[in-house]
């Protein structure tokens, strides 16, 4: 029991805090209705799983809602709507590691399912975060529209796809890259439902000092249209685009977790496995939160 508090470093106690964020956003567009109701409806439960881990390994836990900081980001980048949350986190998770010795974020939709110790279990020193190669292969494992489109042509795959498919946000990596003259030869995009690091590793983004001149970059990239208007159409001011960006552009150490530590379920149309329960960090991202909950045994 509060192992991470009494772990010795540098003859002092470690500072450690997970943090997650929930902004019940005015103007929520039709896409999001259905995830922002579930987790609207599994709020309290989804805070306290998140609560019981940190109090297990000796960190401190905090919710960021909608206050003063945020208001004045969401201001500063308001051109940008529903994906300012997600820009938002990576500036808090900035922000915490001066204050903290290790840090962890967690998406409202992530449940923890263990009692391991994620900052003693990987090295702080490396920003740590899962990624995937979102490869055509790939996407047509975990999107149903796209599984039903198999059979087509690349061009009508794409059609049938939106600006938050892997696939779709990995080319966007691309062609910023290839607008600043590096060419990338894989379709590797990290997912920041969770990432973790210390003061070192998570300040070599400097993703608030770059972000300008990241959608800078981004504005031009859409101008020159690399992989043409129908999929250019898609690219947006999207966090992880941004911070994958980063890692390629400037040769950034990182560590890519292991799937059970970041064990993703996608789609609404599967049924969630017996197998999620040996998973140590569940990120719901298809939000079946109810029957999450029946094969983990947990008490809505």
């Amino acid at each position: 029991m509060l192992f991470a508090k009494t772990l010795i470093q540098y003859g002092g106690l470690m500072k450690n805090i997970i943090f997650s964020i929930f902004i019940d956003l005015e103007n929520n567009n039709g896409v999001h209705v259905y995830k922002a109701n579930q987790l609207k409806d599994n709020l309290k439960l989804l805070v306290k799983l998140k609560e019981q881990y940190a109090n297990h390994i000796g960190a401190e836990f905090k919710l960021f809602t909608n206050d003063n900081n945020w208001k004045i980001f969401k201001e500063k980048y308001k051109d940008y709507e529903y994906d300012v949350v997600n820009l938002y986190k990576i500036y808090l998770l900035e922000k915490l590691s001066n204050d903290y010795d290790n840090v962890l974020y967690l998406d409202l939709d992530v449940v923890p399912n263990t009692n391991e110790c994620f900052f003693t279990k990987f090295d702080m020193n490396k920003i740590c975060m899962r990624s995937i190669n979102a490869t055509t292969d790939v996407l047509l494992i975990n999107h149903q529209q796209a599984l039903r489109a198999k059979r087509r042509s690349y061009v009508e795959i794409m059609k049938v796809l939106d600006k938050y498919n892997e696939h779709i946000k990995a080319l966007c990596k691309k062609a910023m890259l290839i607008n600043q003259n590096i060419v990338s030869k894989d379709y590797e995009l990290v997912n920041t439902g969770i990432v973790g690091g210390n003061k070192k590793s998570i300040s070599n983004l400097k993703f608030t000092e770059r972000l300008d001149d990241m959608l800078q970059v981004l504005s031009d990239t859409k101008k020159e249209q690399f992989y043409g208007e129908d999929i250019t159409k898609f690219f947006f001011a999207n966090n992880e685009v941004f911070v994958h960006y980063l890692l390629d552009k400037y040769n950034i150490d990182w560590f890519n977790l292991p799937e059970s530590w970041h064990k993703i379920h996608y789609r609404r149309d599967l049924d969630i496995s017996p197998e999620y329960k040996e998973a140590h960090m569940i990120h719901l991202i298809s939000k079946k939160f109810d029957e999450l909950w029946k094969v983990l045994n947990v008490e809505k």
